[in-house]
């Protein structure tokens, strides 16, 4: 009787490996750099963390500022320069995101224009 019970899991247990396993996958879809010129100091320069509006990826860093990427293509849609670069992590509030700046100031960005509304 045991050795009945013992073929039956063992061959149970065989038809497992028959079931469709899922599969995981990481591909690297694009890479880019968020400066405008080369860094060459020791300054670390990624401060903020990527936020995503709409098909856009946008990264801030603390050197030139803020760019924009297509999150298909990782082309770059734009850039807006603020001097001294942003520090802080970013708000979105519809189509408006807010920054602070390495110069000690707040700033708002209209995202539909790419352009500093103050």
């Amino acid at each position: 009787m045991k050795f009945f019970i013992a073929l039956f899991l063992l061959v149970g247990c065989s038809h497992t490996n028959s079931l469709v396993q899922p599969k995981f996958l990481v591909s690297v879809n694009w890479v880019q750099d968020s400066l405008a010129k080369k860094n060459i100091g020791f300054r670390k320069i990624n401060r903020m963390s990527p936020v995503t509006y709409k098909n856009l990826v946008i990264f801030g860093n603390a050197i030139d500022g803020l760019v924009a990427f297509n999150n298909q293509s990782g082309a770059e849609v734009w850039r807006i320069a603020i001097p001294q670069g942003v520090e802080s992590g970013a708000a979105l509030i519809r189509d408006r995101m807010f920054v602070g700046s390495n110069n000690g100031k707040m700033y708002g960005i209209d995202l539909k224009s790419a352009q500093i509304i103050w």
